[in-house]
């Protein structure tokens, strides 16, 4: 059975995440939990354009349901969803500040702004790893137990909430954070 309401979050998420200019082209995922497991963006397609009949429904163990090829990273979604019973939506982007900061130890970065120390006291940090592999989908799911988010060492982050609008507006404080922080590395202090 179809959640019409889940759909409408990730496919409203989706959208927000290309306007905000966290993603581009076809980067980034999104996924939500679901009865029957969870139902994420697909592989190769403009977050932008999606509609429901584009969103992919996997069962618990990964098995495609319903809809096109998941993204690769539907395992490091699983894993959180696994690890985090009380997630029921995630966001996987790559904006531009994050990226360019996530494998300089920016986890241990002050957090600068009063909102960023409320939203992340706990960053977690994953060593560049192969995207899609289950080394990585392992470790996502270890560093999620005790994180807010996760910065991935030339991957971008991991945000979390209980829809999916809401780990886009994690996903867009996060890249806020980072961008003060570079100011202030480049001597805007």
């Amino acid at each position: 059975m179809v959640d019409w309401v889940a759909e409408d979050d990730l496919i409203r998420a989706s959208q927000l995440l290309a306007e905000a200019g966290l993603v581009t082209a076809t980067d980034g995922n999104l996924s939500k939990r679901t009865d029957q497991g969870l139902m994420i963006t697909p592989t190769g397609r403009a977050k932008a354009l999606l509609r429901s009949k584009d969103l992919s429904h996997l069962d618990a163990t990964g098995n495609i349901l319903e809809g096109p090829v998941p993204s690769r990273e539907w395992a490091f979604h699983r894993a959180i969803y696994m690890a985090k019973p009380e997630v029921l939506a995630i966001c996987h982007a790559h904006p531009d500040f994050v990226t360019a900061l996530a494998s300089q130890d920016l986890v241990r970065q002050e957090r600068f702004l009063f909102d960023a120390e409320l939203r992340f006291p706990q960053l977690g940090y994953i060593a560049k790893m192969t995207p899609g592999s289950d080394e990585l989908a392992r470790a996502v799911g270890k560093a999620s137990l005790s994180a807010n988010a996760l910065l991935l060492a030339n991957h971008g982050a991991i945000t979390w909430g209980q829809s999916a609008v809401e780990a886009v507006q994690e996903m867009a404080a996060l890249e806020r954070w980072a961008r003060t922080v570079f100011i202030l590395q480049r001597g805007g202090s």
